[in-house]
């Protein structure tokens, strides 16, 4: 992350780019800029889609699983290390359930997923629990990755 100011024809002017790639990349991020929550990964999936049909007349479906997205970082003492964040990914839009997940959302498969953080809390045995998921909200956020089984 990097934070600039500057001044221009005699008004101050603020930012902070933050690094989305290993290439360098950089989106400018201003005061002006909206809110945004967007997450976008890259993961295999820990186990089948579960998917669900919802109680009621209407009888939606919900579909969810867990993505393995891994990372590398380099420690303090300059070492690589890699690491597995699991993700929970839900999403109740009917054309990726029925059309991606119900054929293609299997245990190890390569998922490309873009959505937006959502935070839930409940009281289990006294306690209050918090979990943070990525909700799929649009028709394009579940992409099944073609791998070269040749590789």
């Amino acid at each position: 992350m990097r934070a600039r100011s500057w001044e221009q024809n005699g008004q101050k002017h603020h930012t902070v780019e933050i690094e989305v790639d290993h290439t360098g990349g950089l989106v400018p991020i201003t005061i002006d800029t909206p809110p945004m929550n967007l997450v976008m990964l890259a993961g295999r999936l820990g186990a089948h889609a579960d998917i669900k049909t919802m109680p009621g007349e209407a009888g939606g479906k919900v579909a969810s699983f867990s993505l393995a997205a891994e990372r590398s970082f380099k420690t303090g003492t300059g070492e690589w290390r890699n690491e597995t964040d699991w993700l929970r990914v839900f999403t109740f839009l009917p054309s990726l359930i029925d059309k991606v997940l119900a054929k293609q959302g299997t245990k190890g498969r390569l998922m490309l997923v873009q959505g937006a953080l959502r935070s839930r809390e409940w009281d289990q045995d006294g306690q209050k629990r918090t979990s943070v998921e990525i909700e799929v909200d649009n028709s394009t956020g579940i992409t099944p990755v073609v791998e070269d089984k040749a590789a």
